[in-house]
């Protein structure tokens, strides 16, 4: 694919960190690779952790804004991760979204577009010149 290395690191770290950040000891997180049926690749960052209302799953990704949760850590960041990471996938002409379930799971997905990827075969040719 086509992309800032470092942005997608960035990220994926702050996904994986809201991840750790909310699920308590013993819960479960995971990281996967889905090929959306729009082309491209989503990279999944699911957990088991207190989940995020419907309401809060868009208000999340503004900057300086966190979900009230009784079961949050306090003092955790200031609410600049989610706000990050959407802004740079969207310079990369992506997105970050959020599905979740409170007191039970979040799924957050970074997609990057079919537009960013190159095909096998296009590497093959650089690699052979």
């Amino acid at each position: 694919m086509r992309a800032d290395r470092r942005a997608l690191r960035k990220v994926m770290s702050n996904l994986l960190s809201n991840a750790i950040k909310f699920t308590q000891p013993g819960g479960l997180i995971t990281i996967s690779a889905e090929r959306p049926s729009a082309g491209g690749i989503a990279l999944v960052v699911s957990d088991t952790g207190v989940g995020i209302s419907a309401e809060d799953t868009e208000r999340v990704f503004q900057p300086y804004v966190q979900a009230v949760n009784r079961l949050t850590r306090p003092n955790e960041g200031v609410g600049l991760g989610l706000a990050l990471a959407r802004t740079l996938m969207r310079l990369h002409d992506g997105d970050v979204d959020l599905a979740s379930t409170p007191g039970k799971r979040t799924r957050a997905a970074m997609h990057i577009p079919q537009s960013r990827m190159i095909s096998s075969h296009a590497i093959a040719e650089s690699s052979a010149g």
